[in-house]
């Protein structure tokens, strides 16, 4: 996500979430400003936009793997295609049920 310009506000917190938002930024090593970005972020947004980059790379990552698949089942569907040929061709020619098969491709 981009960073956009920001502006100065003030925010009126309790004591508790204040410490609270401090404590936070402290262990995940931000500041309490961008800790409470994201919350106003996921409040507002409803998600936070760590979550979005990751499910836009997980959207990606599928999209790729859907494409190999589909890549298989065309080559797999091809092989198929080319055996259930052959055995046309061995049925029209009278070829019994013994007959050996061509070696296709793959």
């Amino acid at each position: 996500m981009a960073a956009e310009p920001t502006a100065s506000t003030n925010h009126h917190l309790g004591s508790a979430r204040k410490r609270a938002l401090r404590e936070r930024a402290r262990r995940r090593a931000t500041r309490a400003a961008e800790e409470l970005r994201l919350a106003v972020d996921k409040h507002v947004c409803g998600t936070m936009p760590e979550a979005m980059a990751l499910l836009d790379e997980a959207a990606i990552q599928a999209a790729a793997a859907l494409q190999e698949m589909t890549a298989m089942l065309e080559a797999t569907n091809r092989r198929a295609e080319a055996v259930f040929a052959e055995l046309a061709r061995m049925n029209a020619g009278g070829v019994s049920a013994g007959g050996h098969l061509a070696v296709l491709p793959r």
